[in-house]
């Protein structure tokens, strides 16, 4: 625990010292103000990317690169980002890019990682109050998501405490260390193995966002850049590092003006990303909802959403307002359940005819069980219409499943045709 810890101060200290920065990390010589750095410009950025890695998707570069600026800006709604991706994509190498930008890179974590325990804080001291104002860089979730339901429980209630900006621990040994006040932005790496966990969101209270990855369309290509790679890893990363820092260092947030449309398009997908993540209890027998289902307000979202977005058109002066719409798109869609969006896009190819859950299930190639549930909870949220046909078996019947015809199906897609 308190090696971590002593990994926080070194590090920082050894960047500020080898490259005479101050703690915001821009140089201390008055001959070198931000404003007068040499700018990296994001094509440059990204052709560096493409060249070292063969990365095809900018966009990934792009959101990455935001939620890092966001910790520019203060206010009680950080942004936690998830970038999940199939192993071997290059997760680890972006966020490694990012150290040295008031990073703390945070390799294990346990139920005693944040706030330890001990009652001499002189001789032991919390990793929680070291973290205000820092990027919290988790490269792998996967020890995290292995660990025991209880003790995995009770880490995720930690982190939904410090995204709120708390943290503390009380025992019948008079300990009580209560921290308040913790401003913290979170990037982290996970394969699609997290969807197979209870839905994360549920354990963060709604608190976090994903971005999934899709990965590259020419994969010869891309083994034989990482064939190519091989023996000057090390130099790579270390370039990486040291343009996507100069890059940072030489970015503001910039508030322009954002146009009613936008505004409009970010509550729209906020009130998406309400709609395809909500959970409900289900009956795991009759695979029948227990009670209403009730979704998320979309009040934090749209905050987290626009801070996106303003992030976003900071990283270059011309930055296109489409990609950040787009950009935020795909977060919606990599945030809800996966199963629930895929049945309504589904839908939406097919607006106006009727399905069994038999045929939905086969059409999508998931079980009928995961149908069941997925039909139930868009059915209780007024999107799926269900007709009843009557079986030779009392009190059973067949469902026959449709959108809504009332429904403003609009809401279930991008404003732009170009998303």
């Amino acid at each position: 625990m308190d090696e971590q810890i002593k990994e926080a101060f070194e590090e920082r200290k050894k960047e500020m010292e080898k490259n005479d920065w101050d703690f915001h990390g821009f140089p201390k010589s008055a001959s070198a103000r931000p404003e007068e750095i040499k700018r990296i410009e994001l094509s440059d950025l990204h052709e560096k990317y493409k060249e070292l890695l063969y990365i095809e998707d900018t966009k990934r570069i792009d959101v990455v690169l935001a939620i890092a600026l966001s910790s520019q800006i203060e206010g009680e709604t950080p942004l936690w980002l998830i970038v999940v991706g199939a192993s071997g994509d290059m997760k680890s190498v972006q966020l490694n890019a990012l150290k040295g930008y008031n990073t703390f890179f945070l390799h294990k974590i346990t139920s005693k990682t944040l706030v330890n325990g001990f009652k001499d804080k002189s001789r032991f001291p919390d990793l929680a109050p070291l973290l205000d104002k820092k990027i919290i860089v988790i490269r792998d979730m996967a020890p995290l998501l292995k660990l025991n339901p209880t003790e995995k429980g009770e880490i995720w209630g930690q982190l939904r405490d410090l995204y709120d900006g708390f943290a503390g621990a009380s025992s019948g040994m008079g300990m009580d260390v209560k921290y308040e006040n913790i401003s913290t932005t979170l990037l982290a790496g996970s394969t699609p193995s997290i969807d197979g966990q209870i839905l994360i969101h549920q354990d963060l209270g709604t608190r976090e966002l994903i971005y999934r990855t899709k990965g590259n369309v020419d994969k010869k290509k891309a083994m034989k850049k990482c064939i190519e790679n091989e023996e000057y890893e090390k130099k790579i990363t270390e370039e990486l590092n040291k343009i996507t820092l100069k890059f940072l260092n030489s970015r503001q947030i910039k508030r322009d003006f954002i146009s009613d449309k936008v505004i409009l398009e970010i509550m729209k997908i906020a009130e998406y990303i309400s709609l395809t993540r909500a959970t409900a209890e289900i009956d795991g027998y009759e695979k029948s909802l227990r009670g209403n289902v009730i979704p998320e307000e979309p009040t934090r979202l749209s905050k987290q959403l626009k801070k996106i977005f303003i992030c976003l058109m900071s990283l270059a002066d011309d930055y296109p307002e489409n990609n950040a719409l787009e950009i935020l798109w795909k977060l919606a869609r990599s945030s809800g359940n996966q199963n629930r969006i895929e049945l309504i896009d589904f839908l939406l190819e097919h607006p106006n005819e009727e399905f069994s859950t038999s045929r939905l299930a086969e059409n999508l190639k998931k079980g009928k069980g995961t149908i069941q549930v997925e039909t139930a909870i868009l059915w209780n949220l007024g999107v799926l219409e269900c007709r009843k046909v009557e079986t030779s078996y009392p009190d059973k019947f067949y469902d026959y499943w449709k959108l809504k015809e009332l429904y403003d199906k609009d809401k279930l897609k991008p404003s732009l045709k170009s998303m």
